[in-house]
């Protein structure tokens, strides 16, 4: 085990959670000292039990706090806020930058929980499906490509077409997951 990669994630859980060292250990039964060791990579062994209920605490796997993922992608609502879990990125989405989770059914091309996988890199192409944010709201819509600039075509029961500024294009949809409710 990396004990350097154990070390981030816990040092940038606590930082994120804003938990101190007696918070983490009153929580979840460990004493501080342990805790200190292993936010300064000074232990290269802990217990599974130390392991799962740190993990349990943060709400997250064993896999996740070990780093076993290559790399953890975040989930936004479509009102901009960020999910508290985390989706692994594997080798067969490794491009992704971020998610997007469908919160209802007004898109009729999106079901509700669907989780669109966005990159801000790929070059937009007509027909794409775009991520544009707008007042912090992340809006789904399919690109026109005109020779005066994109418009989204909304997907929403509107049908509304508007030219999108580029400030406020957020990536394109490059995959999707189906979540069950």
């Amino acid at each position: 085990m990396d004990d350097s990669v154990l070390s981030d994630n816990l040092l940038d859980l606590m930082k994120k959670n804003k938990v101190t060292i007696g918070k983490l250990s009153e929580a979840t039964g460990i004493a501080e000292i342990t805790i200190n060791k292993l936010r300064n990579r000074q232990n290269v062994n802990p217990t599974l039990s130390t392991l799962v209920q740190i993990a349990n605490y943060f709400g997250i796997t064993i896999n996740e706090l070990l780093g076993n993922y290559k790399k953890l992608m975040t989930v936004f609502n479509e009102d901009g806020t960020e999910l508290a879990q985390k989706l692994p990125i594997d080798e067969l989405n490794d491009n992704v930058e971020f998610a997007i989770k469908i919160t209802h059914n007004n898109y009729s091309n999106f079901q509700k929980n669907t989780i669109l996988l966005v990159n801000s890199q790929v070059k937009v192409k007509n027909g794409d499906y775009i991520i544009v944010k707008s007042n912090d709201t992340f809006i789904v819509c399919r690109a026109i490509i005109e020779p005066d600039g994109i418009f989204g075509e909304s997907l929403s029961r509107k049908e509304n077409i508007y030219k999108i500024e580029l400030n406020s294009l957020s990536g394109v949809v490059i995959g999707g997951l189906w979540l069950r409710s």
